[in-house]
């Protein structure tokens, strides 16, 4: 089945920086607090839904209205609705999709302009999507765009982690680019939850430290970024007066990992080809969230 949709993402990522938000414990009035973050557009009227028969085994097609595209959270999906027909229409697109990923839909909430949709799962199987606007790729080929959409739906299929859905998102305000919902086991702690992950803390990364450690690297997209499948890496940068002093910071940061329950993946000391203010040496340090 492809569904066509159009979208508006500035409202989405605005929304987005939401994140993980514990839907067991927040209630609606910081939820309308993370609402009032969000943009003002003004949205066009949005096009006819048009179906059409579709080989992949997933769904797929294009949103540009910002209230049918589902953020995912513990055990549900969510959006911001203004209106009780936004929120129909929400629930309507997304039961068939939760349906089609094997997921039991709960009873649909609507309140706050907040649209949630809960689900159980006989296998704990959860939803999980994936924004691409920040990787490296030309956004005026659609063909690229579409290639690298199919890197990664390949890449979580080896992984037992099956797309089920795809959209691609495109308008006049940000980059083309896509959205990718597909199937994890759940995991109580979202850190340590298998995803497929995008690592980009501005530092050059030390990719042979992560390939030593056997995490599954899906795409090295530049020097200072990488797409990954697995638990949530932690990448900091400290510096020094001397490499004295570099290894024991080192050794104080493995103590702080411990004592918060990281886990220490590796470290590379360099020295500073010209001094920062006083410090010569600086590291990278690796480690699990």
């Amino acid at each position: 089945m492809k569904i066509l949709i159009l979208v508006i993402t500035p409202l989405v990522l605005a929304y987005a920086n939401a994140g993980e938000i514990n839907f067991d414990t927040i209630n609606f009035d910081d939820i309308k607090k993370v609402q009032a973050n969000k943009l003002a557009i003004e949205i066009p009227m949005p096009i006819k839904e048009q179906v059409t028969a579709e080989k992949n085994d997933y769904i797929s097609g294009e949103i540009n209205q910002f209230h049918l595209l589902a953020q995912t959270s513990k055990k549900l999906i969510y959006t911001h609705a203004d209106t009780q027909k936004e929120f129909n229409e929400f629930i309507n697109m997304w039961t068939p999709i939760l349906h089609k990923a094997g997921l039991k839909p709960a009873k649909p909430e609507y309140e706050h302009e907040m649209a949630i949709q809960r689900y159980d799962s006989d296998d704990d199987y959860v939803l999980r999507d994936f924004w691409a606007d920040k990787l490296n790729y030309d956004a005026l080929s659609s063909s690229e765009i579409y290639k690298l959409q199919h890197e990664l739906i390949m890449s979580l299929k080896k992984q037992n982690m099956p797309t089920i859905a795809a959209f691609k998102i495109k308008n006049d305000y940000t980059r083309s680019t896509f959205k990718l919902y597909y199937l994890t086991k759940y995991n109580e702690n979202s850190n340590h939850e298998i995803n497929l992950r995008h690592l980009m803390k501005g530092n050059d990364i030390d990719f042979d430290i992560i390939e030593k450690a056997g995490i599954n690297i899906v795409k090295k997209d530049r020097t200072f970024s990488m797409l990954y499948i697995g638990k949530e890496l932690g990448f900091v940068t400290r510096f020094a007066k001397s490499v004295e002093e570099i290894e024991k910071k080192i050794e104080d940061y493995k103590k702080f990992l411990k004592e918060y329950n990281k886990e220490f993946i590796g470290s590379r000391i360099t020295k500073l080809e010209e001094p920062i203010y006083e410090y010569t040496h600086a590291v990278n340090i690796y480690f699990y969230q």
